[in-house]
């Protein structure tokens, strides 16, 4: 097994891991947060929550030695969609996501769901199939 072998994998991986999240946060939080059972939801999450950056550092580490261990460019377009949806899915996490999971989690009882909760699980989902998709067909190789 080569090296490039061993890279691919890890990131298979990690995107793996990354996407199950995306899809199970697209169809539970909604739901929960109608059910006013959105804190359970946040606690699981907190338990679990740490698996979230090891796909993210499995990702970035993987990705970025496979693109010097096979000799990407920088510029293809599988690899800046590639870096994109990271920072997106971090942006959304930290800056819509997140705060709104909070509020609604604090909220106690059932509760709509914030317009961000309806919302940013499908956009997440939507950034990583399109990234799966171009990392898949290598775009712009």
């Amino acid at each position: 097994m080569s090296l490039r072998d061993i890279l691919l994998t890890i990131h298979i991986i990690g995107a793996a891991i990354w996407f199950g999240a995306a899809v199970w946060s697209t169809l539970a939080y909604p739901k929960h947060a109608r059910k006013g059972t959105l804190a359970a939801v946040s606690e699981v999450e907190e338990k679990i929550g740490f698996v979230f950056p090891i796909s993210i550092v499995l990702l970035l580490i993987s990705g970025i030695w496979l693109v010097i261990e096979v000799g990407y460019e920088w510029e293809s377009a599988f690899v800046v969609i590639g870096i994109i949806a990271i920072i997106l899915s971090g942006g959304l996490n930290g800056r819509v996501f997140g705060p709104a999971k909070k509020e609604a989690a604090a909220a106690g009882g059932p509760v709509d769901p914030p317009a961000a909760m309806r919302w940013s699980p499908l956009v997440y989902t939507v950034i990583f199939v399109v990234t799966i998709w171009a990392m898949v067909v290598r775009l712009g190789v």
